[in-house]
């Protein structure tokens, strides 16, 4: 069997992938010992900042259970534990009057005087099988489990922490029709451009699995990554200027959700 042009592109991709995944994990291991007293600077009148510095710290101190030990990996279950703590509560002190209950697979479901109000799903990344048009599959599943709890498709949010590590370059330039490397994308300079993908990628889901999705998937940060401990603590994140400001436009639709599922 002869080489191809294609296995040649194929085998490029895999290890630029590589390289970066490998980049990423190294810069996943360092954690300052003073997160803590400065995760604590973080304005809780900032709803953006505040949500980011939580997910932070849940990130910063399973790192440091990791040189306790001496190394190894962070615990994926132990941290998946955490935000199923985390997150109800965040959401919980944000919208008065609900409830809201991790259940299966980190689906959160928010309840008002018992009455499931809507779903959400909040990725760190859309990393490990959820990047380009995976992503519609993975939602899917997400709308089905949720229909199991009488939530409604439109009634099923999505919010992605951030854009790093979770971008498929191949299905970049398909919906973009320009050459751009993943890199490239989530810089200042390339914002127009990473809008323009944010909405087809949604886009793409309208009618399978969701009936609105530009109103149902909500984006945070584009390259800060709450895994990766130095650069976000290097940041300003009062100040920092987010993808959008989802945190409050999902609360502010949740709240929307729970006057009219009343």
């Amino acid at each position: 069997m002869s080489w191809s042009t294609d296995d040649s592109r194929n085998l490029e991709r895999i290890a630029d992938a590589l390289e970066r995944i490998s980049a990423f994990q190294e810069r996943q291991a360092i954690v300052p010992p003073n997160f803590e007293e400065l995760l604590k600077e973080v304005s809780t009148d900032n709803l953006e900042a505040d949500f980011f510095s939580r997910v932070t710290r849940v990130y910063a101190e399973e790192g440091q259970l990791v040189q306790q030990r001496g190394g190894g990996k962070k615990s994926s279950k132990r941290v998946a534990s955490e935000f199923s703590e985390i997150y109800p509560a965040f959401f919980a002190e944000h919208v008065p009057g609900v409830t809201v209950k991790a259940v299966k697979s980190g689906l959160l479901i928010v309840r008002r005087e018992d009455k499931p109000v809507c779903g959400l799903k909040i990725y760190t990344d859309l990393g490990y099988g959820s990047r380009g048009e995976q992503w519609y599959e993975n939602m899917n599943y997400f709308v089905q489990l949720a229909s199991e709890y009488d939530v409604s498709s439109d009634r099923m949010f999505f919010l992605v922490v951030s854009f790093r590590n979770g971008l498929d370059n191949e299905h970049v330039q398909k919906v973009l029709g320009v050459k751009i490397s993943n890199k490239d994308l989530l810089e200042a300079d390339n914002h127009n451009y990473l809008e323009q993908y944010a909405k087809g990628w949604v886009e793409g889901a309208k009618n399978n699995p969701l009936p609105n999705p530009q109103q149902q998937c909500f984006f945070l940060a584009t390259k800060l990554h709450p895994n990766v401990i130095e650069e976000v603590l290097a940041e300003d994140l009062s100040g920092y200027e987010w993808f959008r400001p989802s945190v409050t436009e999902l609360i502010n639709t949740i709240k929307s959700t729970a006057l009219a599922s009343k």
